[in-house]
């Protein structure tokens, strides 16, 4: 447990480094997934049921199922069994990163 511990504080700090930068590079990109999946626990999704099924994850998301107001933002989306899902980010960063 100690070792997770440790590598969880390294993990936190290169994410606080990594999301800093101006630069939209791919590390920036895995840390907002990253912190993304922390803040809502959302399911990841998959390809081929967005395709099939018309329901979605986190990698599926499209801009139609976002919307922002005051600083917040807002998913509205089908998610797995059909399930309708409402998702609210309040972490003012987190929703100007997205």
């Amino acid at each position: 447990m100690n070792d997770f511990g440790t590598a969880l504080t390294k993990f936190r700090k290169k994410i606080i480094a990594d999301i800093s930068t101006k630069d939209w590079n791919k590390d920036k990109v895995l840390v907002l997934i990253v912190l993304f999946l922390d803040e809502t626990g959302i399911k990841i999704g998959n390809k081929q049921y967005a395709n099939q099924n018309g329901t979605f994850g986190l990698t599926t998301l499209r801009r139609k199922h976002m919307t922002f107001k005051n600083n917040q933002v807002t998913f509205e989306y089908k998610g797995k069994s059909n399930q309708m899902r409402h998702v609210e980010i309040d972490d003012v960063q987190l929703a100007k990163l997205i």
